[in-house]
């Protein structure tokens, strides 16, 4: 079981080093769009009998799209001010919560059940496996975003703005790029 827990940590950790590392910028609110793909999964599992699998993707979907949402004034925004801002909505979320506690749980949050194993597996056993699954599947996924060249903007991006925008890079659109991939990776965790 806390294997599995270390393999959703290793994704959300995997997600902030490519915005961090690889892309320079600084994030605190990176709980936040944790918790916007766990109330994604919830709901999808708690209204819907969809697919296990295109729920996940549904929540790092949803919260890429939150990464772009906050990726998009963050282009503006260095150092403390944007650690300020993406903190602020990590902050916010939990207020969301109590103000719908009918969808959201409130201060409890949902309660959902882990999904159902094949075989003699424990529910716990299969969570881990979905866990260390996507983990994998993840790092392998990232590896090939650095060493593309999605990963060599990010890097001259980090390096030197003005530069890369000689190089003909769209710096903004690489930035939000990068908070959008790292806020599915957060999701997904």
């Amino acid at each position: 079981v806390q294997v599995g827990e270390i393999a959703s940590y290793i994704v959300v950790l995997a997600g902030l080093s490519l915005l961090t590392g690889a892309n320079g910028q600084f994030s605190l609110g990176h709980g936040g769009f944790m918790a916007v793909g766990a109330y994604t999964l919830g709901l999808f599992m708690t209204h819907t009998a969809t697919n296990f699998v295109l729920e996940l993707v549904a929540a790092a979907g949803v919260a890429a799209v939150a990464g772009v949402v906050i990726g998009l004034p963050a282009t503006r925004l260095k150092g403390p001010y944007l650690a300020g801002m993406t903190l602020l909505f990590a902050l916010s979320i939990p207020g969301i919560a109590d103000k719908w506690p009918a969808t959201f749980g409130g201060d409890q949050g949902l309660t959902v059940g882990a999904p159902t194993a094949p075989g003699t597996l424990s529910q716990e056993q299969w969570l881990a496996w979905i866990q260390i699954l996507c983990a994998l599947i993840v790092m392998v996924l990232l590896a090939n975003v650095l060493w593309s060249r999605y990963g060599r903007a990010f890097r001259a991006v980090r390096d030197d703005e003005i530069a890369a925008s000689l190089a003909g890079i769209h710096v903004a659109r690489t930035k939000v790029l990068a908070f959008a991939v790292s806020a599915g990776c957060a999701g997904l965790g």
